[in-house]
């Protein structure tokens, strides 16, 4: 973990980590103007991608207190703390958003199945035994297959 968020004041931390969560769950970024007194550009843009990658990787795999603790090494604790305290208050906010961001990448839904059995009354043995009906929803439009 880098060490460039302890450039943050400590009384400052919890509000930028809660900024950076609303920005994860699709509301504003935090502005460099308002950070730039404390990272240059190339170093505010290492500290937004790093901390939201921690937020989405410890939500979306479910990774324990001590787990996202081993991902922060080289952070100072009381700033563990924080980062974790955040998380834990929006760890179900966050999960929300991870599953409606991967439910648009694949909107494909299984609408109906329907499968019945007939009775082979027929010498010909290209007739299906089995025929099936899947309906489908993608991208709110109904599709057959059979």
């Amino acid at each position: 973990m880098i060490r460039l968020p302890e450039k943050l004041p400590a009384q400052e931390y919890p509000k930028s980590l809660h900024r950076l969560i609303d920005s994860v769950c699709g509301r504003d970024r935090p502005r460099f103007q308002d950070y730039d007194s404390f990272w240059s550009l190339t170093e505010w843009m290492e500290v937004i991608d790093t901390l939201t990658s921690v937020f989405k990787t410890a939500v979306g795999r479910n990774l324990s207190d001590e787990e996202v603790i081993r991902s922060l090494t080289g952070l100072g604790s009381s700033y563990q703390d924080v980062i974790l305290k955040c998380l834990e208050g929006r760890k179900e906010e966050i999960r929300q958003i991870l599953v409606e961001k991967t439910n648009t990448i694949s909107s494909a839904q299984l609408q109906d199945f329907d499968w019945q059995l007939k009775m082979m009354n027929t010498k010909n043995m290209r007739d299906p035994l089995l025929p099936r009906g899947l309906g489908s929803v993608v991208m709110g439009e109904h599709h057959m297959l059979t």
